[in-house]
């Protein structure tokens, strides 16, 4: 298990904002690793408060280090839930705005249940855009259509508690 403090690059009101945290390495992320370049699109679904915000950013950090293109959306300020909600042609539109039209571009998005039309959205983003590796976290069940695959994020173990809690005692 380990820490990693990452510097993450997140979009708020078309303007960027630069947080510096630290994330813990769930063992859920070696799974996720694996299945990345094997999935077209990830749903990560599970309750409030389970990790899964610290598992899409850790994610957005590890593929930024290997050089792929990333952008992170959180549905959760109104600006950003107004536009996705308009549907897949404005993610596409946002996508280009931001000069990745026709390059491969890891989408993740934060707090997916917050769309009316969720499982719809999901389906035609890739329908719309075969560049596009889609990583969505969702608080609620979705049924995403293939091939989109539902990965449950649970609640930390509590040897990953314990993990953790050894980790700050050492720094």
């Amino acid at each position: 298990m380990t820490c990693q403090v990452v510097v993450l690059d997140i979009c708020f009101n078309n303007s960027y904002t630069f947080i510096k945290m630290k994330l813990y390495k769930r063992k859920i992320l070696a799974r996720i690793q694996k299945l990345i370049g094997k999935e077209k699109g990830l749903v990560l679904q599970g309750a409030r408060r389970v990790g899964k915000t610290a598992i899409l950013q850790y994610l957005q950090d590890g593929l930024n280090r290997q050089g792929k293109r990333t952008v992170y959306y959180d549905l959760a300020y109104p600006d950003v839930l107004a536009n996705l909600s308009r549907g897949a042609p404005a993610l596409t539109a946002d996508l280009t705005s931001k000069g990745y039209a026709n390059e491969e571009v890891y989408v993740l998005i934060d707090d997916l249940q917050q769309l009316k039309q969720r499982d719809l959205f999901l389906g035609s983003i890739l329908e719309l855009n075969k560049n596009i590796h889609l990583i969505a976290a969702s608080a609620v069940r979705v049924k995403p259509p293939p091939p989109l695959k539902v990965l449950e994020v649970s609640a930390l173990s509590f040897s990953e508690f314990l993990e953790f809690k050894a980790l700050e005692s050492a720094q």
